[in-house]
């Protein structure tokens, strides 16, 4: 791989003459150089490295060598479409020739976490990256969760509050209803008291003149079957 770009690094604090400056660059200086490490396990124990700079993916394995820093391999398909004037993309496990030893100290001194303060100053608390965004859909999703069920609460409280409401309202009306229901009934008790009386009274007085009329009427016979006292009767003058 050639080298980036001219003042590539000055992003990321480094003098202005690329990844040449001050180290040889890559294939100018040292020249293609044997590595004895493996670049993609020295600089994922780089503290940021452990994410995709872009979008937070796990273990990325691709680099941008002039933007310097570690992305997915997603990513590093949107990088080389943005073109390698922008971002020059490079395999961390294939293309080993890339990562002369100056390189990947360069890198090991930065990291993502580093060089995105450089990169995202302006936008980094606004920016929506995948990660990100699933973050922000389980907090959304966790809220709704409690919105709903905050909501069912209150919806089952309000249920309750109405039916006790509606309960003490229909009390004093069944309370009237069941005194109209006693006073109806001690009424018609009374009605139907009287009224027995009444009927008791008739039969009584009707008994009595049928005494009376029994008692006249044998006192009639009495009288009638009685004979006549001859010294009571008056001779003829």
């Amino acid at each position: 791989g050639g080298a980036p770009n001219a003042g590539a690094w000055d992003g990321c604090g480094n003098e202005s003459g690329g990844v040449g400056g001050g180290v040889g660059g890559v294939g100018g200086g040292h020249g293609h150089q044997h590595l004895e490490v493996d670049p993609l396990a020295l600089l994922s124990a780089v503290p940021g490295n452990a994410q995709c700079a872009d979008c937070g993916a796990p273990d990325p394995d691709w680099a941008s060598l002039n933007l310097c820093v570690v992305i997915c391999q997603r990513c590093a398909g949107v990088h080389r479409h943005l073109g390698a004037h922008i971002s020059k993309v490079r395999s961390l496990a294939l293309d080993r020739d890339a990562w002369t030893p100056p390189v990947l100290a360069l890198f090991a001194s930065v990291g993502n976490d580093r060089a995105n303060d450089v990169w995202e100053a302006k936008r980094r608390e606004g920016i929506v990256t995948p990660a990100r965004a699933a973050a922000a859909a389980v907090a959304a999703a966790a809220k709704a969760a409690a919105a709903v069920k905050a909501a069912a609460v209150n919806a089952a409280a309000a249920a309750k509050a109405a039916a006790a409401a509606a309960a003490k309202a229909e009390a004093p009306a069944a309370d009237a209803q069941e005194e109209e229901a006693k006073e109806a009934g001690v009424e018609g008790e009374e009605e139907e008291s009287g009224e027995a009386e009444e009927k008791e009274t008739e039969k009584g007085g009707s008994e009595e003149d049928k005494q009376q009329q029994q008692q006249q009427t044998q006192q009639q016979q009495t009288q009638q079957q009685q004979p006549q006292d001859p010294s009571s009767s008056t001779s003829p003058s």
